[in-house]
């Protein structure tokens, strides 16, 4: 097991495996010719599943099936998870429907059937697997030590892992991707974070969580298609983003 673990050290360690592999991927897409827009997400991410696999296994000295790799501990409720991810979906994109935000490009330039195979399924797995399968199991010894957000309280390790899902997506900075829709995007994926790391928590695998994942992009495109339709209606054109 890693010496000195703390908070800051999984950030640390969490950012540093984002870059690496955002280097590593970008690196392989320039020896490759004319390649497809969505190419390097697909590519990031699975470097990234490699990378958090390794670190589970080098680095944190446990079998993955300690690091959230099993069936859930109990049985799952399901229609809970899934009701509450999409609801925090929703909430993305009311937000960056009812403000100046424009959207994230690459989900803009996606069809219908990329945007489930890439964003609502690949996206959701390795990114899962990387924040709550690598960094949450990095910092279980903090489990029992909690925080308290209101009513609430979250331990060390889903406020952490949380952390750093959401500011993973400040790369979107690099991408074109308007203020705006950064801000929504770290706000609300840091509300998953919490959301997902309670269920990885409570049922000691990374498979509701995942669910979770995925019925946040899901909520969020059904939310959108809801709103488009409306304000078909309502104006007579559909909306610019």
């Amino acid at each position: 097991m890693l010496r000195k673990k703390s908070p800051i050290a999984a950030i640390v360690f969490g950012l540093l495996t984002f870059v690496l592999a955002k280097f590593i991927s970008t690196g392989i897409l320039h020896l490759l010719p004319n390649t497809i827009i969505w190419a390097e997400q697909v590519l990031m991410k699975a470097v990234l599943i490699l990378l958090s696999i390794a670190a589970i296994k080098y680095l944190l000295k446990i079998p993955v099936t300690e690091a959230g790799f099993k069936r859930p501990a109990s049985k799952l409720k399901k229609g809970k998870i899934i009701f509450s991810g999409m609801a925090i979906g929703a909430l993305a994109t009311v937000l960056i429907f009812f403000t100046p935000a424009a959207g994230i490009a690459l989900v803009n330039q996606l069809n219908a059937l990329e945007f489930l195979l890439i964003v609502v399924i690949w996206s959701s797995i390795a990114e899962e697997i990387f924040i709550r399968g690598f960094i949450q199991s990095y910092l279980k010894p903090f489990e029992k030590e909690k925080v308290r957000f209101f009513n609430l309280q979250f331990s060390i390790p889903v406020i952490t892992s949380a952390i750093v899902f959401s500011a993973i997506h400040l790369s979107l900075l690099f991408t074109g991707t308007d203020y705006f829709t950064v801000l929504f995007t770290v706000f609300t994926t840091f509300l998953l974070g919490l959301l997902a790391g309670v269920y990885r928590e409570k049922y000691d695998s990374i498979t509701p969580s995942i669910i979770t994942h995925m019925s946040f992009n899901i909520g969020g495109i059904l939310t959108g298609i809801f709103i488009a339709i409306l304000y078909k209606i309502i104006t007579g054109e559909f909306p610019h983003h």
